[in-house]
């Protein structure tokens, strides 16, 4: 999730032709928005530039779980006083 958005990069379109199962790579790019409940289709892009969004993306969430474990470690450490 990036700014309160989905995205789904890439994948695999399966089709036949004939006998034949054929696999295929895209590259395409979507965007699901919760507030409108709706699925875009961004503007395609070379797979460079997707691979580079897909190790930010990646690197930004390793990032946002290490801050968040590191908070919930400072938190569990505090001393908390007793009531009497």
């Amino acid at each position: 999730m990036l700014n309160g958005k989905w995205y789904i990069f890439g994948g695999v379109q399966n089709y036949t032709s004939g006998d034949r199962q054929i696999n295929h790579l895209v590259n395409s790019i979507y965007e699901f928005d919760p507030t409108d409940n709706a699925w875009n289709l961004l503007a395609a892009t070379n797979p460079d530039q997707t691979r580079g969004l897909i190790i930010f993306c990646c690197f930004s969430w390793i990032v946002y779980c290490l801050r968040l474990l590191w908070q919930v470690k400072k938190a569990s450490s505090a001393v908390i006083p007793e009531c009497s």
